[in-house]
């Protein structure tokens, strides 16, 4: 039997083509929500571990840290604040974020919780090197040597370019997107805090004549350095990277810098989650509403806060 003209195939095809394309802020939600989906778990930080949190990464009194409820995401929006992972924490990663910081994610237009939180490794190495080799650091000499992408498991991850190393580079942490609080402050950030799916432009910048002589150096030294594996508080501190100079005293005082390619770094002492003191948070939720931890001084040569009730955390592969 043959088809009538109204249900022939071409006729079907002129169908589905005269279906309306979706809009842009259909298409903008829809990459949204699948940056989102990955991220739909509770957090297993409680307000107890912030206080300890606070102190052990020297977190200035001025922030207000906030233990997530049951069912609270690590994309909802906060009053003047965004997610944090303990997994940046122990990146590098310090408050107040670096001006350096603060105009990448301008430029992306990202909050800081959708950024993996292992690359974070990058832009503090990159910062720490910076300072040791007497390079003026800029968000062109970083965007030069480093570019974003989007990852398949809902968040964005830095790259080195083609062409360019960086020792030492990290594998990421497997349950960091259950592992976040809320942080929030007065002040602007200088940044959106809400999420937002963007299209990442990694066209590589134009330098003048001191980003290309500092972008040469960090061709040189980046590849052989020990800063993402060896870092520590002193060598954040020193760097300006870490609040932790205002209040611990250092342990020595340089004469003139080096860069910490070529210098040792003292390893960090195990973080919370790290390899090497793998310790995760309680398992399990805080019974109370969120929890909101006040500003608690931190004290000199703290040490790692011990957790009760934990397990070894697992190692995650790929760039998600």
């Amino acid at each position: 039997m043959s088809l009538s003209p109204a249900s022939s195939p071409s006729s079907f095809g002129r169908v589905r083509d005269s279906t309306p394309p979706p809009s842009p802020d259909e298409e903008a939600a829809r990459a949204l929500e699948a940056l989102m989906w990955p991220h739909d778990l509770n957090s297993v930080v409680s307000g107890s571990l912030l206080e300890k949190l606070r102190e052990r990464y020297y977190i200035p009194e001025e922030f207000i840290l906030v233990a997530p409820d049951p069912g609270q995401r690590a994309y909802d929006p906060i009053p003047r604040g965004f997610a944090l992972t303990l997994d940046a924490l122990e990146a590098g990663l310090r408050l107040l974020l670096h001006p350096i910081i603060v105009s990448c994610l301008s430029l992306w237009r990202i909050s800081p919780s959708q950024v993996a939180p292992n690359s974070w490794h990058y832009l503090v190495a990159f910062l720490g090197e910076c300072y040791y080799a007497n390079i003026t650091p800029t968000r062109n000499l970083f965007l030069s040597y480093f570019r974003l992408f989007k990852g398949s498991g809902g968040g964005y991850f830095l790259s080195a370019r083609a062409g360019f190393r960086v020792g030492g580079a990290p594998s990421n942490n497997k349950g960091w997107k259950g592992r976040f609080f809320y942080v929030s402050w007065s002040r602007d950030w200088g940044f959106g805090v809400r999420w937002a799916a963007r299209a990442i432009d990694n066209t590589a910048p134009s330098l003048n004549d001191e980003e290309c002589r500092g972008l040469e150096r960090l061709r040189e030294i980046l590849p052989g350095s020990q800063a993402i594996r060896a870092m520590n508080e002193q060598w954040l501190a020193e760097a300006g990277l870490s609040p932790a100079a205002q209040e611990m005293k250092l342990l020595s005082l340089r004469g003139g810098r080096s860069s910490s390619a070529s210098s040792s770094c003292p390893f960090v002492d195990p973080l919370p989650d790290s390899e090497d003191a793998p310790l995760e948070v309680l398992e399990g939720r805080p019974s109370k509403r969120a929890q909101v931890v006040g500003s608690g001084k931190a004290k000199a040569g703290s040490t790692k806060p011990r957790v009760a009730g934990v397990k070894r955390a697992e190692r995650e592969e790929g760039p998600s």
